[in-house]
């Protein structure tokens, strides 16, 4: 009943029938290789495509194992299909969102960086390296404290503990840096949780 609802065709009309009927257009079988697995006792799982009874085409998990008779000799298989067409579709657009996240962190006009809960740098953009001199893998795991002048009264930790809290979404202030050239800059610094 798993599969009359996955390719919409009822056990009448399927049974019996060649197995290639459930091929997409132009999809050829590779089944020799599975089959000769198959016989010598190997569980085979891979991923491809099939095709509905009303035309769709659907990305499947197929697992076909041996089927041994009271002897132990292989007779048959059994094929077990998962649609996996949802999953497929979240990840692309996953990749997709990931892709569009990157291009505009990393052409972003402005510099960004995400840091972990012990406030070490885990992500820097380009523009931020920029800002401060240092390369993104020479800020990786640093904390951006690191960057302040050694009188910085450290504004701002009072806030982030309230960011921390929930009390407050974001906070922003001035806050003086030395680049790695020695240069001091004045940044607008605004922190927001992730």
């Amino acid at each position: 009943s798993g599969a009359e609802k996955m390719l919409g065709y009822s056990a009448v009309e399927a049974i019996g029938r060649p197995v290639a009927f459930i091929l997409p257009p132009g999809k050829t079988p590779s089944w020799a290789e599975n089959n000769e697995r198959v016989l010598r006792g190997e569980m085979v799982t891979h991923e491809t495509e099939r095709l509905t009874k009303d035309g769709r085409v659907i990305d499947v998990r197929i697992s076909v194992s041996p089927i041994r008779d009271s002897g132990g000799n292989i007779e048959g298989a059994s094929l077990i299909l998962h649609d996996v067409t949802a999953l497929k579709q979240a990840q692309s657009a996953l990749q997709q969102s990931e892709a569009r996240f990157r291009g505009t962190f990393e052409q972003a006009a402005v510099g960004i960086a995400h840091f972990d809960l012990q406030h070490r740098n885990i992500m820097v953009n380009r523009r931020y390296s920029e800002i401060v001199g240092y390369t993104p893998q020479e800020l990786l795991g640093k904390a951006p404290g690191f960057l302040s002048l050694p009188d910085d009264p450290g504004m701002g930790s009072g806030q982030r503990t309230q960011l921390l809290s929930g009390a407050i979404n974001h906070y922003a202030h001035e806050k003086a840096y030395r680049r790695k050239d020695g240069a001091v800059i004045w940044v607008m610094r605004t922190e927001s949780l992730a």
